[in-house]
């Protein structure tokens, strides 16, 4: 099942709209790693939101259904990174968040997110969009490989 849906860039008023959003998604991984994650607090993660939303190294867009209901939204970061002695300058995308209502999963929309910022990425001069997630979210593994991503790296921890 499709779903028609509209993307613009996120504003201000947003903010309370993507932080109901965000506890979809971020209760996940406060169920996986409570001793890590904090539970959701709306009013901390709007003011969070509004701060995102004006920075320039970001970008955040929100989707809204054919009635104007939000049911998702992504965040990317720009970084352009000087040379070091142990890399060249790196200039990349990160795809920092996706979160799609769970009652319009698998109908597109994450995936026109990810189109979404390899424009913005070329936009902002680099070809290269990275990511990163969490272990127990398979799930978004198996998306993230089913449209062209590939594991580089693994992060190891250890509680002591």
């Amino acid at each position: 099942m499709s779903t028609t849906f509209d993307i613009q860039r996120a504003t201000p008023e947003d903010a309370p709209a993507l932080a109901a959003l965000n506890a979809h998604v971020h209760q996940l991984h406060v169920d996986a790693h409570p001793h890590y994650f904090r539970p959701t607090d709306l009013d901390e993660l709007n003011a969070t939101f509004r701060d995102w939303l004006k920075r320039d190294d970001s970008a955040t867009f929100i989707a809204r259904d054919e009635d104007g209901t939000p049911i998702g939204y992504m965040r990317t970061r720009f970084y352009d990174q000087s040379p070091t002695p142990f890399h060249h300058q790196r200039t990349y995308l990160e795809l920092d968040q996706i979160a799609v209502d769970p009652t319009y999963r698998r109908r597109g929309l994450a995936h026109a997110f990810v189109e979404l910022a390899r424009e913005e990425a070329r936009a902002r001069g680099t070809d290269r969009v990275h990511l990163a997630t969490w272990t127990f979210n398979e799930g978004a593994q198996a998306f993230f490989e089913s449209e062209g991503f590939e594991p580089r790296a693994t992060l190891y921890w250890q509680s002591i």
